[in-house]
């Protein structure tokens, strides 16, 4: 249980008062996906999803524009590209503690499926529209105090038909 002292709140289930990260890192995933179909390829050909992405100013204005909607008093959601990996990091703004924590990665184990399932459509939708393959997209969940409460990885998808 969360103490008063660290929420100012006593007896509150604080899972209620957290934005669901599932559904926000599934909103980012798409945003992405938008972004990168509408954008085309700009010049040369990149080897990478990164390189891809940084030669697009409005593929970065558009995920830009949408992950500010997404922020909140509760939690700041990031995205940063490493080669051909998305990495979609959730923190949250205050430190919870024992069960809280608990539920959290509980949510996220009862969820990993349907994150699955989403998040891969999302990779083989972006490998189709890049022509590039071994997209990965990794899920960080993070505390208020930057400890990791949950990491998934997902990806890469087969893309021949």
């Amino acid at each position: 249980m969360l103490s008063s002292e660290k929420t100012g709140h006593a007896e509150i289930c604080p899972m209620k008062k957290i934005k669901n990260p599932i559904a926000l890192v599934l909103i980012v995933a798409m945003v992405i996906v938008s972004a990168v179909v509408f954008a085309g390829c700009v010049g040369s050909e990149p080897a990478t999803l990164e390189g891809y992405l940084a030669g697009n100013d409005e593929a970065q204005k558009q995920i830009g524009e949408s992950l500010a909607g997404l922020q909140s008093d509760d939690m700041r959601v990031d995205v940063s590209y490493e080669g051909n990996k998305i990495i979609i990091t959730c923190a949250l703004k205050s430190t919870y503690e024992g069960d809280v924590v608990q539920a959290v990665r509980d949510a996220y184990v009862h969820s990993e499926e349907t994150m699955k399932a989403s998040l891969e459509a999302s990779i083989q939708e972006i490998q189709e529209s890049t022509e590039l393959s071994g997209i990965t997209i990794d899920v960080v969940v993070n505390n208020g105090d930057g400890s990791e409460l949950w990491r998934g990885s997902y990806g890469p998808v087969d893309s021949a038909d």
